[in-house]
């Protein structure tokens, strides 16, 4: 018998990347139901979910509101501006990003052969 439940990625609506990119943290209807979630409770079974607040959907209320109101947008400071966080330690690209020092992106996880962002323009 077990008493907790992790789940990974998470039960919130999410669009790519295997459950890791969340367009909003309802649950995912497609993995569990409210009455799913209280027959677990009612069972005593606990759940532990990551709550993933670093993988955000670009169709999530709050990418497209930075995508539209630029600065002016209440969330811009979730997302980092590529150039302005790597300015004075990379050169900048023939596509207008700053590419980091060698000895930087030796300490970068990157899963892809390319750099690790989506090339939004910051308005």
């Amino acid at each position: 018998m077990f008493s907790l439940f992790y789940i990974l990625p998470s039960l919130f609506n999410s669009d790519l990347d295997r459950g890791f990119s969340i367009v909003d943290y309802g649950i995912n209807n497609d993995i569990a139901s409210e009455n799913d979630l209280r027959n677990l409770q009612d069972l005593g079974i606990e759940l532990k979910l990551d709550f993933i607040l670093n993988h955000i959907s670009v169709q999530s209320a709050q990418f497209q509101d930075m995508l539209k109101n630029g600065e002016g947008s209440p969330y811009i400071n979730f997302f980092i501006d590529w150039n302005k966080f790597w300015e004075g330690h990379g050169e900048m690209g023939p596509d207008g990003y700053i590419i980091p020092d060698e000895h930087h992106l030796k300490k970068l996880f990157m899963r892809k052969p390319e750099l690790p962002i989506l090339k939004v323009p910051f308005s």
